[in-house]
């Protein structure tokens, strides 16, 4: 108090409008404050720090219990949180413990990483119920029209994507309603911006995707239909390999690279693969 009492002093002696002195003072303890805040961090994070480390007193990770893992750092990512602890604790020991630590904590585990220093393990934990009642509404924006990635949803940390260039097979697994059909709904969706070649397989008659059905997209409702499309993609296939022995290339992503003259993807989706598998015509 005395310190800045003598420069209040000091700016009197200046003849510095009032105003002008207050605005000086008040930056002063701004700066103050801030520079506190900021050394409240860099010590350690003590508020939320104490409280996750009381939360893990409970968890048993190793026999003696001298080595207690010690939180350095915490950081938000999307709608989870990133906690990194500095420990003589094993990240598989962590992971056997999985439960015990997602009990304490109240949060889902979704991911252990190990990165620089043995000694420091990262936990991605996130809110899983909280989250669950979060609904990703999908737009064009999302979409990336030159390349060949697909979004498809959204975790608690980061969009979820796939690369069709690098993983082309992709089967979807789940009991109805959980949302399969929207799924393969918003990749073909990706695939017309993306200006694909769609074929859409579906032994039931296609119904969830009458939105499509706009000449853009080769339907095939019934088993001869779906013959005579499995037929025609492969001649393309063929013809596609012989293109492809030609220029020396190794499909088509190497090939479009290389030539102006690109080649389409083509998108194939396949809806009650289990059911159509059944018809003695398709056991091959």
């Amino acid at each position: 108090y005395h310190y800045f009492k003598r420069y209040y002093n000091i700016i009197d002696f200046w003849f510095i409008d009032k105003y002008i002195k207050y605005s000086i003072l008040g930056l002063i303890y701004l700066l103050i404050i801030c520079v506190g805040i900021e050394t409240i961090m860099l010590c350690g994070l003590p508020f939320s720090r104490f409280k996750i480390e009381n939360q893990l007193k409970g968890v048993k990770y190793l026999k003696d219990d001298k080595f207690r893992p010690t939180l350095i750092d915490i950081t938000k990512k999307g709608n989870g949180e990133m906690l990194s602890f500095y420990s003589r604790i094993p990240k598989e020991t962590f992971e056997d413990k999985t439960s015990e630590t997602e009990t304490a904590l109240n949060k889902k585990i979704f991911d252990y990483k190990c990165e620089g220093s043995p000694r420091i393990t990262t936990i991605c934990v996130g809110d899983l119920e909280k989250f669950r009642k979060k609904n990703m509404v999908y737009n064009d924006s999302m979409c990336d029209k030159n390349s060949s990635e697909f979004v498809l949803g959204e975790s608690c940390f980061e969009k979820i994507s796939i690369d069709i260039s690098k993983t082309p097979h992709i089967l979807l697994g789940g009991g109805s309603g959980s949302g399969k059909g929207n799924l393969i709904r918003c990749m073909i969706r990706q695939s017309l911006l993306k200006g694909f070649n769609i074929y859409i397989l579906d032994v039931s008659g296609a119904t969830d995707y009458y939105m499509f059905d706009n000449g853009k997209v080769n339907f095939a409702k019934d088993l001869d239909s779906i013959e005579n499309a499995l037929k025609e993609l492969q001649e393309i296939r063929n013809e596609r390999q012989k293109i492809f022995d030609e220029t020396k290339t190794v499909d088509i992503i190497d090939y479009n690279n290389k030539n102006s003259n690109k080649m389409n993807m083509i998108f194939i989706a396949i809806d009650e693969y289990a059911q159509l598998m059944t018809f003695k015509a398709f056991s091959k």
